[in-house]
């Protein structure tokens, strides 16, 4: 073995090669066992006590550190560490760390990290983070986060974050987030959000955000929530469950027509509250609105009636109709129509126990005009059940034949 150098060197264990290119200057080298083609330390100490194996290079030179063909080849700045093929090759920056094949190749910024084959391969700006193959590869922003494989590959806005094989991965804009599979992989806008598996996956718009695999947002300021749920286009859109579909901007949607929303609170709206399937709302007093709803025993707005078509009604005071009814407040209403009237005739309501009358409208029929109606109505107070009694009274031998009737009791409170 020969030794070529200045200062002071000393030489333990066996070298397997004679050392013929390259020049040592240092004050101490101890090296185990080198089996190295050639190498070239600056002013530094080298301290090898087991085996050192180059193929490539090694270079050391103050603080920066590249080992590898290529790596830290021009322009590496200070405190730079390059380890592996064409790492960090030109204009690495200081303290930038690149470790993999062709990662932080060209143009890597001051503070960055690009781990992984091809991470940050070509002008990954300062204080980045690029892990996994192809991560953060072509234009990373600054103070941005990659990490997974071709997570944000291609120009990723500054801010932002994209976590996941893919994520993010073609022009992710600033300020955004990408977490799962495939999620924000084409054209996520600036400020938006998605998280799942292939949420948001093309075109999220600014200001969206959508959690869930398979949610949607293309246009601007809206939310989906749930697998497939879609704000679709519409801007200022919410869509919450699986498959909940907006069908208009400016709009909240919650599930799918198969979807019962319960709501255990308080719910105030200061505007309007349209149900064209239905509404109910449950509690001590239970309301059920809307076309074909219908309510139950014990809910307001539950309904008793009946009719009939031959009403014939003699001399005196003769009861119409009972109605048995549960303990709150109701409404009754009572008409009878196209029948003969004779005298005068009087329809009242009469509460026979268990609450009280809280105001009441008599139907008269006058005496002698054929097909005249009346109506009248009742309102009742029940504490805990009780008949209410449809009376008619007659004077002056008042008599009503052949009429129709019907009544109808609504619960209110």
């Amino acid at each position: 073995m020969s030794f070529q150098g200045e200062g002071t060197a000393i030489l333990v264990g066996t070298a397997e090669q004679t050392i013929v290119m390259g020049n040592i200057t240092s004050r101490n080298v101890v090296i185990g066992n080198l089996t190295y083609p050639g190498f070239n330390i600056g002013n530094c100490s080298l301290l090898v006590n087991g085996g050192l194996e180059v193929n490539g290079n090694l270079l050391v030179n103050g603080t920066k550190i590249a080992i590898g063909t290529n790596a830290g080849l021009t322009s590496q700045s200070t405190s730079a560490v390059a380890i592996g093929t064409s790492a960090g090759t030109t204009s690495q920056g200081s303290n930038a760390i690149a470790i993999g094949t062709s990662a932080g190749t060209t143009s890597q910024g001051a503070d960055t990290v690009a781990i992984g084959n091809t991470a940050g391969f070509s002008n990954q700006t300062s204080y980045c983070v690029a892990v996994g193959y192809g991560a953060g590869r072509y234009n990373q922003g600054n103070f941005s986060v990659a990490i997974g494989a071709l997570a944000s590959e291609t120009s990723q806005g500054s801010n932002s974050v994209a976590v996941g094989y893919g994520a993010g991965q073609l022009r992710q804009l600033a300020n955004s987030v990408a977490i799962g599979i495939n999620a924000g992989t084409t054209s996520q806008g600036s400020n938006s959000v998605s998280v799942g598996m292939s949420a948001g996956i093309s075109n999220l718009a600014l200001n969206s955000i959508v959690i869930g695999r398979e949610s949607v947002s293309t246009g601007s300021n809206s939310i989906a929530i749930g697998y497939g749920a879609t704000a679709s286009t519409f801007t200022n859109s919410v869509a919450i469950g699986t498959s909940a579909t907006c069908s208009t901007s400016n709009q909240i949607r919650l599930g799918t027509a198969s979807v019962n929303v319960s709501i255990p609170g308080t719910t105030n709206s200061t505007g309007l509250i349209t149900a064209n399937g239905g509404l109910t709302i449950g509690g001590a007093n239970n309301i059920t609105l809307g076309s074909g709803a219908t309510p139950t025993a014990g809910q307001l707005g539950y309904r008793l009636t009946s009719s009939s078509t031959t009403l014939t009604i003699g001399a005196g005071t003769t009861t119409i109709h009972t109605i048995t009814l549960t303990a709150g407040v109701w409404i009754l209403t009572f008409s009878i129509w196209n029948g003969s009237f004779s005298g005068t005739v009087y329809v009242d309501g009469f509460l026979e126990s268990g609450g009280s009358i809280l105001s009441q409208q008599s139907g008269v029929g006058v005496a002698g005009l054929s097909n005249l109606g009346l109506s009248g109505s009742v309102s009742v107070l029940v504490s805990t059940s009780g008949n209410v009694i449809l009376k008619a009274t007659k004077t002056s031998g008042g008599t009503i034949t052949n009429a129709n009737y019907a009544y109808q009791a609504t619960k209110i409170a």
